[in-house]
């Protein structure tokens, strides 16, 4: 996780420009105001086309296929004894193991067909882990800000996904 330093960090030049603003002036061609149930919402809106993402979702795969834990009845202690057989994927576990044949080409199968469902239910698998089983616009990314730590009002919620190569954010602002 990147840390940054605050005290270099000088936002007064930015405070001194958009000093006594409101919102609606600074995004004037891409807000509405959102009515319904639980209030009123300003919603921001924006595509960014030169989204700067290298998002290789074989990535997930890849770490996937290489996580022997994922078979059943194998943890970390006979995970690292087969690899120090020189055992460190599926499909070495496949071809070259008569234990835990069966159960690693059942896992391959469910990997090769994407069967997402399946494959979350593994208690080794993470969410991420099987993230190669969609399309990058299937992905939808959200951001929850809140006042304080606990049971404070949410101010803005975001979302961000991708469509038509272009990646969309929405920002909801809470409206008192």
């Amino acid at each position: 996780m990147a840390s940054y330093d605050t005290q270099g960090f000088d936002i007064t030049h930015l405070i001194e420009q958009y000093r006594g603003k409101k919102l609606e002036e600074l995004y004037q061609e891409n807000h509405r105001i959102v009515k319904n149930g639980m209030g009123d919402f300003m919603e921001l809106y924006w595509q960014e086309e030169d989204f700067p993402c290298n998002l290789n979702l074989y990535l997930t795969r890849k770490k996937l296929l290489h996580n022997l834990k994922i078979v059943h009845y194998i943890g970390e202690f006979i995970e690292n004894r087969l690899k120090g057989r020189g055992i460190r994927t599926l499909a070495d576990l496949k071809y070259l193991n008569l234990k835990y044949r069966d159960s690693a080409n059942q896992i391959l199968k469910l990997i090769k067909i994407k069967d997402y469902n399946n494959l979350s239910k593994n208690k080794y698998i993470d969410d991420l882990d099987v993230s190669f089983c969609f399309k990058v616009e299937d992905l939808l990314f959200l951001d929850i800000e809140t006042l304080g730590l606990h049971d404070d009002a949410i101010i803005i919620v975001g979302i961000g996904f991708f469509k038509n190569k272009k990646y969309e954010i929405h920002l909801f602002f809470a409206r008192t």
